[in-house]
């Protein structure tokens, strides 16, 4: 069994009885949550739908995904394999300057 590396500078807090504290949290968690109100639930799953549709109809609406389609056709795989590497200041530039 791998034993885990712990540096032992200077901690504050420490839990007792790691295995055993951690695993009983995570019961006493789980009890809570399953034993919850079915109307908790529900304004729990209705927060989580708008939270949802906030995320990706934001996202889908200012996403970088054709700004980044434009710089793929612009630095294509083809350059990228001649050069080789990005050694070079001139060959960083021309990346830069098609960022912009």
């Amino acid at each position: 069994m791998h034993e885990q590396n712990v540096e032992n500078a200077n901690i504050r807090y420490k839990v007792p009885f790691v295995p055993f504290i951690p695993v009983m949290s995570i019961f006493f968690n789980v009890a809570l949550i399953v034993n919850l109100n079915w109307l908790t639930w529900m304004r729990f799953i209705i927060w989580m739908v708008i939270g949802f549709s906030v995320y990706f109809f934001y996202g889908i609406k200012s996403s970088k995904a054709e700004y980044n389609a434009e710089l793929r056709e612009k630095i294509n795989i083809d350059n990228i394999k001649k050069w080789n590497s990005f050694d070079s200041t001139s060959q960083n530039e021309d990346i830069l300057m098609a960022r912009d």
